[in-house]
């Protein structure tokens, strides 16, 4: 257990993303010049960031209180910064929640007209800066507060920063679905071999859906509950989503579904790459234990402390709480191509990304893989429609049937 003044530094490094954005947020509403100094600061760190410098930390830290605190503070500090954003992208026409009003009668600022005056590339960095307000929200803060108690304060945090960004399927469908189906074929969130991101993202986001509603028919029926019933969470949801978008577009007109797809894009496509990146093409043997082997992870540390531990996914699988703060995970798990934006960034292109992942995939089969999980790793290299898996897939049955030979 670490001392009271290491837990402290590491809540400030922790503290990082969501106190940046908030300068951002601040600098553009009064029209400072600070702005595009401190965006290019940011767009640095993500660089740096994607660095190997120091890649595996171990990190054990307690009190809790400070952790916890941490989150929620982030999370309304986020969704401040994007109301900010939100605030600009539609200004000037529509002066959003009368942000520009309460300055000028609070502060004695004029924060329209520096929005009159700015340049478009100013609403273009917005536009980045908001889908990141919700990707943070939504796959980072969210994603960690919805494995919290159900009914807790931060677990419905958590969701609410999910309904926020129009993605709270994920608050039920991940943690009763993905965290115990991970890396079979019943896991809509796990990647096939070959399968690239876009053909993925199509049919996770379809499946998870699915998955939710289904999820929640079950849940009901053992409370003899009909599935039309206020006690189901993803109608809630859902119901408080369209409420959201309903009112925006109320207040803002029909401007305001630029926004909305933003958001809504942002948030569930990201996670859609986390989990391609995370996960493409690993197997696990049906009523196995998931393991740290069994995930792709990125152990950057600077960039966990950005992420929240993001790319510690190892243990985020293997560890029941916190696991972004407690140990887990080990420098010889399997990684991923570079660190988790540079390895996102180039799942865009697919065939970039499979001629990199599958070889890593070849090695994992031959490393990591039990016996069960390498016959399953036959036939999922065989369906997989790539060359070098296909001819991978003829190495690991001949290794196979020599195995079995001996053995016999």
């Amino acid at each position: 257990m670490n001392t009271l003044v290491t837990d402290l530094t590491a809540v400030i490094k922790f503290s990082f993303l969501p106190m940046i954005l908030l300068s951002l947020a601040l600098t553009l509403f009064v029209g400072s010049e600070l702005f595009f100094p401190i965006a290019t600061f940011l767009l640095l760190i993500f660089l740096y960031a994607e660095l190997p410098v120091k890649a595996f930390d171990d990190w054990n830290y307690g009190h809790s209180v400070f952790f916890q605190t941490q989150l929620a503070v982030a999370v309304t500090v986020i969704i401040l910064c994007l109301t900010i954003f939100v605030w600009y992208w539609l200004a000037p026409g529509v002066d959003f929640l009368g942000l520009a009003a309460l300055g000028e009668s609070w502060w004695g600022l004029d924060p329209m007209r520096a929005r009159e005056a700015a340049p478009a590339s100013k609403t273009v960095i917005t536009g980045i800066l908001a889908g990141l307000c919700s990707a943070a929200l939504s796959a980072v803060y969210g994603h960690e507060l919805i494995h919290k108690p159900i009914g807790s304060a931060l677990h419905r945090m958590g969701v609410l920063a999910h309904i926020i960004t129009f993605f709270s399927y994920f608050s039920v469908s991940h943690p009763l679905g993905h965290h115990h189906l991970m890396a079979t074929k019943e896991d809509h969130a796990t990647p096939r071999r070959g399968e690239n991101l876009y053909q993925f993202a199509w049919r996770s986001r379809i499946g998870k859906q699915r998955q939710t509603w289904a999820l929640e028919k079950n849940r009901l029926a053992k409370l003899s509950v009909p599935v039309w019933h206020w006690k189901n969470r993803a109608l809630r949801y859902w119901l408080l989503e369209a409420l959201l978008a309903f009112s925006l577009i109320s207040f803002a007109g029909w401007q305001a579904v630029s926004i909305l797809i933003l958001i809504g894009l942002t948030a569930n496509f990201f996670m859609e790459i986390a989990n391609y990146v995370q996960h493409y093409g690993l197997l696990r043997a049906p009523q196995k234990p998931i393991e740290s082997r069994h995930i792709w992870s990125a152990n950057h540390t600077l960039m966990n402390y950005m992420f929240a531990g993001a790319g510690r996914h190892a243990a985020h699988h293997v560890t029941t709480e916190d696991f972004w703060r407690y140990p887990g995970g080990n420098e010889k798990d399997p990684q991923m191509a570079a660190g988790l934006l540079l390895t996102a960034l180039l799942s865009l292109y697919p065939p970039l990304f499979k001629y990199v992942m599958n070889r890593k995939l070849t090695h994992w089969d031959w490393e990591f893989a039990s016996a069960e999980e390498r016959h399953l790793a036959i036939s999922a290299s065989r369906s997989s429609g790539d060359k070098i898996l296909m001819a991978h897939a003829d190495e690991l049955e001949s290794s196979a049937i020599a195995t079995d030979v001996q053995v016999a």
